[in-house]
């Protein structure tokens, strides 16, 4: 049996820093900055940098280094960014076999264009029909936890073998759900949560989900997140950290103050620390410090899994988290 096993991509990441001068930013907001270049031009490169990413491939990694047996369900590709994938989580040992080969396709791959710490992110998908990613009949591979990711279209009519592992199975399921999940399956996103154990979601993703307004106050977001079933929720707020409640309370953690210098990933690490924390029977205040720590560490450098840390880490830094406030 696995501790988890996950669902979702695993892309081929190519970070690339430009050059100074070569573009313009026009702050859009408190938290968004527009950016600009000349249709046509020719833009120098200070820096790049490749790696391996994904959702469900971030957190099986972050998950193994923590010190839990994973697995991760992903489409590749039959081409060479394939079998870099496949190597790299070798190295790590997840384990690889339920990798589902389309030999038609390419192995999905992004270009993070990374400007003052933050990101641009260009995502191809190599599958574009999800609901040809079936979960793996046999059964050996029983797990403890899933995890599902973000995922492109059409995953939604996996979603009733899902709502049966956990309802009959007792399989721990967390929930993850992206963009296009959220926005083109919202009814039957509902039915899957309300067998969920873990919820997280960033605050737009939230916002979106629930139709409320961006004005809401994080109280009333979660809990209208938790009234749809969900025994954990939890809203990831960038730099400004995470809210969470499982019914009983309702709390905030403050991010840790570091020089950023690449966010991607900074979810993952915090879902895979989060779920290493409950995994080992913590507390959901413990459990979200180990997340806090890992997500910290991570926006360090460039790559989501570059810096993800081991269970020493955590117990060696964990009375550095201490900013945990009631909402």
């Amino acid at each position: 049996m696995f501790d988890i096993v996950t669902i979702g991509d695993c892309i081929k990441d190519t970070f690339i820093i430009p050059h100074k001068g070569e573009i313009e930013a026009k702050r859009n907001g408190p938290k968004e900055v527009d950016i600009y270049f000349a249709h046509g031009s020719k833009i120098s490169i200070d820096e790049m940098h490749r790696s391996i990413g994904g959702s469900a491939c971030n957190v099986s990694v972050g998950m193994k280094r923590l010190g839990f047996d994973s697995a991760v369900i992903s489409p590749l590709g039959d081409d060479d960014d394939a079998e870099i994938i496949k190597s790299r989580l070798d190295e790590e040992g997840v384990e690889t076999k339920f990798l589902k080969t389309f030999p038609k396709n390419k192995t999905s791959n992004s270009v993070i264009l990374v400007y003052k710490s933050d990101r641009t992110v260009f995502v191809y998908r190599g599958l574009k029909d999800y609901s040809l990613l079936k979960l793996p009949k046999s059964a050996g591979w029983r797990t403890k936890w899933l995890y599902l990711g973000p995922v492109a279209n059409s995953f939604e009519s996996n979603y009733k073998d899902l709502i049966s592992l956990a309802s009959e199975k007792s399989v721990n399921i967390a929930v993850n759900p992206g963009h296009r999940q959220i926005i083109e399956g919202r009814e039957k996103l509902k039915k899957l949560l309300y067998v969920s154990k873990v919820l997280i979601l960033n605050k737009e993703e939230a916002i979106d989900l629930t139709k409320m307004s961006k004005f809401v106050k994080i109280k009333e977001l979660l809990k209208r997140l938790k009234s749809y079933g969900p025994e954990i929720v939890i809203i990831t707020d960038g730099k400004d950290g995470v809210y969470i409640t499982n019914g009983e309370e309702y709390f905030g953690l403050k991010s840790l103050e570091v020089e950023v210098v690449d966010s991607t990933g900074a979810g993952d690490a915090f879902s895979s620390g989060f779920l290493a924390g409950l995994s080992n029977n913590l507390d959901i205040k413990t459990s979200a410090k180990w997340g806090i720590l890992n997500s910290t560490e991570v926006i360090k450098y460039y790559g989501a899994q570059t810096n993800l840390q081991d269970k020493n880490f955590m117990e060696k830094y964990l009375h550095t988290v201490a900013n945990i406030y009631n909402l």
